[in-house]
This record gives structure tokens, C-alpha cells and sequence, in this order.
């Protein structure tokens, strides 16, 4: 019977130590599977993050883009001198251009380029193509504006604009 018990007690502790070491086993696997869960939200997270980030970023690249066409060629302003002298047309203005130094004043975040531009015609034709200017998709500054009228013709006025177009070189 002594045996019998020993074998007993054995047996049952083999069971206890067997079910403890399984029970560690089983709690650890079950800790990292919470731990591996978390990190997986955690990627799931950075991944939906990086996939906003790019549709952010996208729509920035779109209106840097806008913005950089609002910036003309300082070398070679073809196209705004253009839109310039298609706007004088429109209005029914005589139009004459004298270009300036292209520079980059101190107080100026960027290059620019100073025109002088010299316009005849009827002063509501002029004040038309001056809200066309200043809606224009230019980065621009109108410094100054001149206007005189004929004494002959008094329906018809002389202007001159000294005009700061921004760019790029």
C-alpha cells in the first residue's frame, strides 16, 4: 500500500508539474498572440496613415502646382506679356510695354520682374482691363498707376502702370 501511495503522489505531481508547465506554455503563447495583435493594429494604423499621407500628399502637389504656375518665366515672360497684350485687345486699348531689370528686392521672398505699361483708350475700357489683371492667375503687384486725359479728346484717357510680376529664374 506504501507503494502504491508513493506511486499516487507521483503520478499526481507529475500531473501538477505536467499541467503547470502546460498552463505556462499556453499563457505564453496567449500573451504574445495579444502582444503580436497589438502590433498588428499598431501596422494597420501606420499603414492607414501612410495611405492618407499620400492622398495629402497629392492634393499638396496638385496646388504647389497651381501655386508655381502663378509664377512666371523672369527670362522669358512670352506668356504673361501676352495675356497683357490679348487683354488690352479684348478692351479696345492701344498697348505699349517697356520692360525693367529683373531683380530680387530684399523685402521680396522672390525674383521680379517691374513692366511698365503705357494704355489709351476709354477709362472704362481701362478699368476693365485692370480687374482682368488683378484676377489674373499671376503673382503680381500693381505699384502704381497713372492717369491723364487728353484735351482734345476727352472721351479718352492715357494711363501707365508700373506693374511687379513675381517668378521664377
Amino acid at each position: 500500500m506504501k507503494n502504491s501511495k508513493i506511486i499516487l503522489i507521483l503520478i499526481l505531481i507529475l500531473l501538477v508539474v505536467f499541467f503547470t508547465i502546460n498552463f505556462l506554455k499556453f499563457n505564453n503563447l496567449f500573451s504574445r498572440a495579444q502582444e503580436n495583435k497589438k502590433q498588428v493594429n499598431i501596422l494597420q494604423q501606420r499603414a492607414e496613415n501612410i495611405i492618407e499621407f499620400k492622398k495629402s500628399q497629392n492634393i499638396l502637389d496638385q496646388k504647389i502646382e497651381e501655386i508655381q504656375t502663378m509664377f512666371i518665366d523672369l527670362k522669358v515672360p512670352i506668356e504673361f506679356i501676352n495675356f497683357l497684350e490679348q487683354t488690352a485687345e479684348n478692351n479696345n486699348l492701344i498697348f505699349k510695354i517697356t520692360p525693367q531689370i529683373v531683380r530680387k528686392e530684399e523685402k521680396d521672398e522672390w525674383p521680379s520682374l517691374r513692366l511698365q505699361i503705357n494704355l489709351k483708350g476709354s477709362f472704362l475700357d481701362f478699368s476693365q482691363f485692370l480687374q482682368e489683371v488683378e484676377i489674373a492667375p499671376y503673382f503680381l503687384d500693381i505699384l502704381s498707376i497713372t492717369i491723364y486725359r487728353e484735351k482734345e479728346l476727352e472721351q479718352e484717357i492715357e494711363a501707365s502702370l508700373l506693374i511687379k510680376i513675381f517668378g521664377k529664374q
